[in-house]
Order: structure tokens, then C-alpha cells, then sequence
């Protein structure tokens, strides 16, 4: 019997140019809740929306670059530079069907992807997953490739084959619960 990787002491938000304002800061405040109880935040490099999830989390918090140069060597991680970065690629292959169909630049992001959910190991996955995306409503929705929704679609794969819980911020009662648990919090 296999047994199943231990949960990360992580989780991850994902970000980019159509997560609206208000998102980003919600996804923002959950990440410094869980800073503050010692649970960092781990995401994917998205030009200037996850620096700006960073500024809000602040220092322990871990960008994944699938390109490009580090600006920030505290909070940023290139994935070329990983050891396992083979490794990630070769279960890309075996988890996304359109691998062999992507090119380059979707590749790396996904293999940034994997290490946000799955640790540096590839083998520590995320306690849960946070992100906002109005393609993937409503959440019985069956995935598309991830090809044709992107990064989101392509974390929300990779989460139901671990067994990591995904949030979806574009669904209004994810929203309202998360708002509620974390105003009890005091967060």
C-alpha cells in the first residue's frame, strides 16, 4: 500500500491580472492569518499581482518564477534553479494531457505550479489552494484542459489528484464563509 504524502505546513493563493482588487486583498488577509499561525503562503509568479499578495502576507511568503530574473532572493525562488526541476517535468507530463501540445513558457508555469502545491520535494502537498476564477463556476463543472483555463484549471487538477482542498473565490458562499471564518478569527 502506497502511502499518501504528509500535508505541507504551506498553502497556496493564486493571482493574476483577472483576480479582481477585492480578491486579491481577501486572498491577501487569509494569507496573513495563516502567516501569523506559522503557515506560509506559496504562489506562482503573476506580474505585479504577486508582488502585491506578497506586500500584504509579507516576508515568509514564496514566489515560484517560471521565468525570468529574482528581484526579491528572500521571497522569490527561479524554478530552473530547483533540483527536482526534472522531476516536475516529467509529472507534468503525467498530469496535464496537453503537455506534449504546450509550449515552453506554459510548461515552466506549470512545473512553478507543482512546486506552489507540492513543495520543493514534489512530495509535501499544500494544506489547501485559494484562487479567484469565474471560468471554472460553478464548481461541478467538469475541467476543461488546462490548456483553455489556464493556471487555475491546471491547480485545481493538480489539488483533486492530491487531495488538496480548492477554494473559489468567484463562488459567492466560498467567499462568504472564508469571510466569516476569518472575521471569528479576528484576522
Amino acid at each position: 500500500m502506497d502511502e499518501q504524502p504528509q500535508t505541507g505546513a504551506h498553502w497556496v493563493g493564486l493571482v493574476n491580472g483577472r483576480t479582481p482588487p477585492d480578491m486579491v486583498v481577501l486572498i491577501g488577509r487569509i494569507g496573513s492569518h495563516m502567516a501569523a499561525s506559522g503557515v506560509p503562503l506559496r504562489t506562482v509568479h503573476a506580474p505585479k499581482h504577486s508582488e502585491v499578495l506578497v506586500g500584504i502576507v509579507g516576508s515568509s511568503a514564496r514566489v515560484y518564477l517560471p521565468w525570468g530574473r529574482r528581484s526579491d532572493p528572500q521571497t522569490q525562488t527561479r524554478i530552473q534553479q530547483l533540483r527536482r526541476l526534472s522531476e516536475a517535468m516529467a509529472l507534468g507530463a503525467e498530469l496535464f494531457s496537453d503537455w506534449e501540445q504546450a509550449n515552453d513558457f506554459s510548461r515552466q508555469a506549470r512545473a512553478a505550479l507543482l512546486f506552489a502545491l507540492l513543495g520543493e520535494d514534489l512530495d509535501t502537498p499544500a494544506q489547501f489552494l485559494v484562487f479567484f476564477s469565474r471560468e471554472l463556476l460553478p464548481a461541478t463543472t467538469p475541467l476543461a484542459d488546462a490548456a483553455t483555463h489556464g493556471l487555475e484549471a491546471a491547480a485545481v487538477q493538480v489539488a483533486s489528484h492530491y487531495g488538496i482542498g480548492a477554494y473559489n473565490l468567484a463562488d459567492a458562499h466560498v467567499r462568504h464563509r472564508l469571510r466569516r471564518r476569518l472575521d471569528q478569527l479576528g484576522a
